[in-house]
């Protein structure tokens, strides 16, 4: 791929996302976040029912844009996210976006 990876970890409430988001940052070529801002938890798990999806895109894709563009990572560096929010706020958008041929989505 052209651009750097992205790991989202999604999970079920307490089941280890922190743990595993410093042992996923522990790679030499990962920078992991644990419930990255814009945190999804309070009013953004009722976001699918209360914004619009470009209200969603904008809070979650920007925050996850502009971790990628602070340092310039190189295709081989990876950026991963844990939250156990993902699947229930924003995994629409931010699979959408991310899909787009030009990186790895896991």
């Amino acid at each position: 791929t052209s651009a750097p990876s992205l790991i989202f970890v999604a999970s079920s409430g307490r089941t280890g996302t922190k743990f595993f988001q410093e042992l996923l940052g522990s790679a030499a070529n990962v920078t992991c976040f644990h419930e990255r801002h814009p945190l999804m938890s309070h009013r953004y798990v009722r976001a699918p029912r209360n914004d619009t999806w470009a209200e969603r895109y904008a809070a979650k894709v920007g925050s996850i844009e502009a971790a990628l563009g602070a340092p310039q990572w190189p295709a081989t560096h990876a950026y991963c996210d844990t939250s156990n929010y993902f699947v229930k706020s924003w995994s629409d958008v931010a699979l959408r976006h991310f899909a787009d041929g030009h990186r790895d989505v896991v």
